[in-house]
């Protein structure tokens, strides 16, 4: 027979009924208890609560009073890269640096194991998200860089989902951390092929041409890997935009 321990105040150790809303994790016997720790709670409790519907899905609604300009999550995206929707909105049209995002205006630099020639800055071609993702695929591949087979928006679209593939689990590689990031990215919520946005039609229209490119025979498994990635970003992705009098409007 299964006992289950009474949980307790924090404060006093008292038999604890009363709840915090927000992080759900901690209880106090009283709301008076409740407030003389919340200077000490305050800094680990988390200020949103996680919610789920049919029609928003899966997001984060706010459990307590949350003043403008402080920061509520702080974490290092799964996979990043330039997003196409950017591209080509405004007069400009530019190409983009695939490590800092930042617009190729005048001067490029070539990867030198890649020979890939989208990078502000050498510092840029030797990069993480570059150097140890799509870098390694096109040296063993042999893929060049040819804009005119893929126009700029398909390109940069398929470099950012490339990149989502690249960290599925393989037989060559079983790297652990990897694996991880393969399995939060599977676990997102995603937008069916079947829906109209703007990327399932681009992916319906040039999926065939993305593996002929990136030559993804062996890495994709099944179309429905790549529509599932890529509806992910659909719904997932936040975008940063960069002001373009400035001269940078990559996101």
């Amino acid at each position: 027979m299964e006992s289950t321990k009474p949980i307790r105040c924090a404060i006093c150790a008292n038999l604890g009924l009363k709840q915090c809303q927000a992080c759900q994790k901690i209880f106090y016997c009283s709301i008076e208890h409740q407030k003389e720790d919340w200077k000490r709670h305050r800094a680990e409790c988390s200020p949103f609560i996680l919610r789920s519907n049919d029609e928003l899905g899966r997001h984060f609604v706010a459990a307590r009073k949350i003043r403008a300009g402080s920061i509520i999550l702080d974490e290092y995206p799964l996979i990043f890269g330039p997003r196409w929707s950017s591209i080509g909105q405004t007069s400009k049209n530019y190409e983009y640096c695939l490590s800092c995002c930042k617009p190729l205006l005048d001067k490029r630099n070539i990867c030198q194991k890649c020979t890939w020639p989208l990078f502000c800055s050498i510092s840029c071609t030797k990069t993480q998200a570059h150097a140890e993702n799509e870098c390694r695929l096109f040296v063993k591949k042999k893929v060049k860089y040819r804009p005119i087979v893929l126009p700029s928006p398909a390109l940069y679209r398929g470099i950012i989902i490339l990149r989502a593939l690249l960290t599925k689990p393989t037989r060559s590689n079983s790297n652990q951390s990897e694996s991880s990031v393969w399995k939060l990215i599977t676990n997102l919520q995603y937008e069916r092929s079947d829906k109209s946005t703007n990327g399932s039609q681009l992916d319906n229209q040039l999926i065939n041409q993305f593996r002929s490119y990136f030559k993804l025979k062996n890495l994709l498994d099944n179309e429905n890997e790549w529509t599932q990635v890529s509806g992910a970003i659909d719904v997932n992705a936040f975008s940063l935009e960069r002001v373009e009098n400035e001269g940078e409007e990559a996101s």
